[in-house]
């Protein structure tokens, strides 16, 4: 059994570094669904680590938009340079692993205006560089932990109009984060009564 235990954590390990870089360069329109618009000219897969931006340009937007069904490892808004993702009607979906805003030196801003996001881990608002959530409608899925900011000290603002964000793991807030709840629904797994209520009490949440 001991033998069977090692191979398996060598074949986990091995896994985990297969997951590839792959930028968004903007060659053509902002489509997330033109391969020309990713280096190597292709779209990331489930394989992938999503960067917008990097480098250069310094701020880039991307599109997701209506009957695109958009899929990653991991999704970084913001590396190096400031990145917008924008969802109209589509859908982006990280395969067990961390939806990303602000962090590695750019800013991350993501709008989503109806669609769907399933986040296989964690929601990291704000990891050292400024965050910023608008929702209008749609529906956010987060296996893990919905984290505003993830960095002590990083500027993250969820402003949560419309649509539904379900929380599976904890919602964790800190003094440089804000969720104003203006028309939407947070649901937040477990008893976390008394989380919620001292957030409010810090003015954390607002509605």
């Amino acid at each position: 059994r001991r033998c069977v235990y090692i191979i398996c954590i060598g074949l986990i390990i091995a896994l985990a570094d297969r997951v590839q870089a792959v930028d968004f360069v903007a060659a053509g329109d902002q489509l997330w669904s033109n391969p020309a618009n990713w280096s190597g000219g292709s779209l990331p897969t489930t394989s992938d680590w999503a960067k917008i931006s990097n480098a250069s340009p310094l701020h880039q937007t991307v599109l997701i938009n209506s009957g695109v069904n958009a899929v990653s490892s991991k999704t970084h808004l913001g590396y190096n340079g400031g990145g917008t993702l924008i969802i109209d009607g589509g859908t982006l979906t990280m395969d067990g692993d961390d939806l990303l805003l602000g962090k590695n030196g750019g800013s991350g801003t993501l709008n989503l205006i109806s669609g769907a996001i399933d986040v296989g881990k964690d929601l990291e608002v704000g990891g050292g560089n400024p965050g910023v959530i608008n929702m209008s409608n749609g529906t956010i899925n987060i296996a893990r932990d919905f984290d505003i900011p993830e960095s002590a000290g990083s500027a993250a603002e969820v402003h949560l109009d419309g649509g539904m964000i379900t929380v599976n793991g904890a919602l964790t807030m800190g003094s440089t984060g804000s969720l104003d709840i203006d028309g939407g629904t947070l649901v937040v797994d477990g008893d976390v009564t008394n989380t919620i209520n001292g957030y409010i009490a810090s003015g954390w949440i607002t509605a």
